[in-house]
Order: structure tokens, then sequence, then C-alpha cells
């Protein structure tokens, strides 16, 4: 049983929260997972705001409070990098359609491009008055 709060995230691109509205507290998501399966993946130390599956399918990158950006891959189950550059909560995460860039967005008030091959940004995009979304 799912605790209360917990994300989950299915290989079809769809996810739940535990304690959804219309469910009692500390009682998980009623979905149906015959034909549906969900990892648990653990490793960001704050709350994550988005995720986003690549365009084949394989990996999966995390936004998180703590100030990082995750990759996961999928068929491992397993978080592959940790990547660290913003100095503020990680709203947002987008890949680019070819997938092997993404962009990531922040509190801090910066754009960030980064390649799935490179731990550092390729490019920050600073100068913003306000929070940044890749949306």
């Amino acid at each position: 049983m799912a605790k209360m709060g917990e994300h989950y995230i299915s290989s079809e691109g769809t996810g739940g929260e535990s304690g959804g509205k219309n469910q009692p507290q500390g009682q998980g998501v009623a979905i149906d997972t015959k034909n549906t399966q969900y990892s648990h993946l653990i490793g960001h130390a704050g709350p994550v705001y988005a995720a986003n599956f690549s365009p084949d399918g394989d990996f999966i990158l995390s936004a998180s409070a703590d100030c990082t950006v995750r990759l996961w891959s999928n068929k491992l189950n397993a978080n592959l990098v940790c990547y660290k550059g913003h100095n503020y909560p990680v709203w947002d995460v987008q890949y680019s359609p070819v997938g092997h860039y993404f962009a990531s967005a922040s509190h801090d008030r910066t754009a960030r491009v980064w390649s799935m091959d490179r731990i550092q940004p390729l490019r920050i995009m600073a100068g913003h008055l306000s929070d940044v979304d890749v949306s």
C-alpha cells in the first residue's frame, strides 16, 4: 500500500499520487495495475515537482526541491546521473524532441540547457525577473 504523498510514475507516462481527493487519508491510489508496471524511484532529498519521459521511453528526468535534476533508467529502475547547478528548487524539466538534450527551469530565475552525456549545463540563461518554467 502507498504512503501518503508518495508519487509513482508508470512506463506509459501516467502517474498517480497517493491520498487523492477521493481516497481516505493514508490509503493508496485506486488505479488498475493489472497491465501497468510502477516503480518507486528513490534518490531526491526533497519533493519532486516534475518528471518527463524521454521520447524513446528509456529514461526519465525528475526535477526537485533539492536543487537537482536526476536521470533515471526506466529499464534498470535506477538513478544514473544527478545534475547539479541550480541554486534553488528546480520547478520543471523537459526533453528536447530528439531526447539527447533537455532544459531545466528553477526558482533561481535561470533556465539551463543540458546534454545527457555531460554533468555541467551547456548553457545558462540568466536575467529573468522571476521564476522560470519550461512548459
